[in-house]
């Protein structure tokens, strides 16, 4: 009986070792499974991040391509507007200036047309000469002056010079007078501008000092030539009268020299008539004192 008995463990742990067996290896192969699953699951997430990731990075390289564009467009856009606004600038500061001309150019022909209104308004007659040349004749019937009071009568535009402005009444002389002498009224019947007339004038005045200026360092030059020229004449005649003084010292000296010799030439001879004449004094002394003795 206790053989059965162990029989029946022994059997029976054969059946719980079996069982035991295959639930382990059941087990084991669920887990395998359970593990392959769980690795294909998880090379599947790896491969669709994978693609996720690199569609990400295809999305950020298209957003920054795009970003890089929308800042070329915006700076584009910012200089374009800037541009735009630079020019509205200057189109404002032109139009402003320009209203600003008119405004001015309004006032002034208003206060041109005030000043002609203010003296007599001159008769214009356009003429032929029998050159064939046309030239306006001007007569104002009173020329009004600066102060107001009447200078000529029925005067004649003749010319202009300078700021000098010439007129002639009828059978008189031509007659000038400075842009400041006439009123503003007459200049501006005539068409002239005092203050270019006055510039002019002193061009015209800077002139004629350059060309005095130049006259007079002409006139010192050929001054200080004359001046040389008679210096270098006297020097010269100087150097003649030295040379003449020269000579006739020299021809002087020559004579000097000459008479000494003839001098000496007579001393010589009068030496040697006195050395004859003592010679013959002892037989001249003894010829008187035989005579005397006879």
């Amino acid at each position: 009986m206790l053989e059965k008995i162990n029989l029946g463990l022994v059997v029976l742990l054969l059946g719980v070792s079996v069982w035991l067996g295959t639930s382990l290896q059941r087990q084991s192969r669920a887990f395998s499974e359970a593990i392959q699953k769980v690795s294909e699951e998880a090379e599947l997430d790896r491969n669709q991040h994978q693609e996720n990731l690199e569609a990400t990075r295809q999305q950020l390289a298209s957003l920054k391509d795009e970003l890089s564009g929308a800042k070329l467009l915006a700076q584009k856009t910012a200089a374009d507007l800037g541009q735009i606004s630079a020019r509205v600038k200057r189109f404002e500061a032109e139009a402003d200036a320009f209203l600003v001309e008119q405004r001015r150019k309004a006032e002034e022909e208003k206060h041109i047309e005030k000043l002609k209104a203010e003296v007599p308004t001159p008769s214009m007659t356009v003429l032929t000469t029998s050159a064939g040349q046309v030239r306006r004749e001007v007569v104002f019937p009173k020329l009004v002056g600066s102060s107001g009071l009447t200078l000529m009568e029925n005067a004649e535009f003749r010319d202009i010079y300078g700021s000098k402005v010439v007129f002639q009444e009828k059978g008189g002389l031509p007659k000038s007078y400075s842009v400041m002498e006439l009123h503003p009224g007459v200049l501006e019947h005539l068409g002239v501008n005092a203050a270019e007339a006055i510039e002019d004038q002193k061009e015209r005045d800077l002139f004629k000092e350059k060309i005095k200026a130049n006259m007079a360092k002409l006139y010192q030059a050929k001054l200080r030539e004359d001046q040389a020229i008679v210096a270098r004449k006297a020097r010269a005649e100087e150097y003649r009268r030295q040379q003449s003084v020269l000579q006739d010292a020299r021809l002087a000296q020559i004579e000097v020299e000459q008479t000494k010799a003839d001098i000496e030439r007579i001393q010589a001879q009068a030496e040697l008539e006195r050395s004859k004449a003592e010679q013959m004094l002892p037989a001249m002394l003894q010829g008187i004192g035989n005579y005397l003795t006879q």
